[in-house]
């Protein structure tokens, strides 16, 4: 009995966190059985960390493994905009790292949040150090 296979297609991609030596990767094909669809929302895909989604193309629907470095670029991005790599309450983290998803989910682009969310960050931390 023949197993059916769906194809994944690896997607390298800068902006998202692609790390230059995937490149040569970008666009594969891989056929895996279908029982292992759906792919994890995040994780390690064969070799390559990174996440998954589905994209039309040509009118069809199809996965893809968007390869990146082991650590979350967000998680890289939210815990910048402190400005020491960090944050103190942890709760707030996720407040703003949900906020950044929300926005992203809702058509925002990733530059149109990493351009603004420090501006965010700066009044609401300006507001908070401000002597009333």
């Amino acid at each position: 009995m023949a197993t059916e296979l769906v194809a994944v297609t690896l997607i390298y991609d800068v902006s998202l966190g692609s790390p230059i030596e995937y490149v040569n990767d970008g666009n594969k094909q891989i056929g895996i059985p279908k029982d292992q669809i759906p792919l994890p929302n995040r994780g390690v895909f064969i070799t390559w960390p990174g996440f998954s989604r589905q994209t039309v193309v040509g009118g069809l629907l199809r996965w893809e493994w968007v390869m990146q470095v082991e650590t979350d670029p967000l998680d890289s991005f939210v815990d910048s905009l402190t400005g020491r790599g960090g944050w103190t309450v942890a709760a707030s983290r996720t407040t703003i790292k949900n906020l950044c998803q929300t926005l992203f989910k809702q058509g925002f682009t990733r530059t149109q949040i990493q351009n603004q969310m420090p501006n965010v960050y700066g009044a609401i931390a300006a507001e908070e150090n401000a002597q009333p």
